[in-house]
């Protein structure tokens, strides 16, 4: 089982094969995407018969009053393109927000009376012989523990 948590404002790339998976887990600065840019490469050359079939995710944060506009674009795109260069496919795009979002209104104004079970973005694989399962602590799953579904 491979798990990345702690999601504040970073990006995570998953890509799931048959026989393993790659995740890294990134900040959306120059410098880890550089880093990304240098080791996933080869990380995903020296693994590529454990990469059969593989899958990809790209696990990156929005707001929760504008879910389509990505926080850290253009740096999702770099690392998307890292993906397509090597494996010859698009990760899907998997949304979180920051907890803080659900304790603000529309003027950003700290709420009275804040949801309780607030959770940060998280994402896991598990890989056995027989199956591969994905898990992101996305948008939806944020909404619903904060009570607001």
């Amino acid at each position: 089982m491979l798990a990345s948590d702690g999601f504040m404002g970073c990006i995570g790339i998953m890509i799931v094969g048959d026989g393993g998976a790659i995740i890294g887990h990134y900040s959306n600065t120059e410098t880890d995407i550089r880093q990304a840019e240098a080791k996933l490469p080869e990380l995903i050359s020296d693994n590529s018969a454990a990469l059969s079939g593989a899958r990809a995710y790209l696990y990156a944060q929005v707001k929760l009053r504008q879910p389509d506009d990505w926080v850290s674009e253009p740096n999702n795109l770099r690392l998307i393109n890292i993906v397509n260069n090597n494996l010859d496919i698009t990760p899907e795009r998997v949304r979180y927000i920051e907890p803080e979002d659900m304790m603000v209104d529309d003027n950003d104004e700290l709420l009275d009376e804040c949801p309780e079970d607030l959770l940060y973005g998280a994402m896991m694989v598990k890989h056995t012989s027989q199956s591969t399962s994905t898990t992101f602590m996305d948008l939806s799953w944020q909404v619903s523990a904060a009570g607001w579904a």
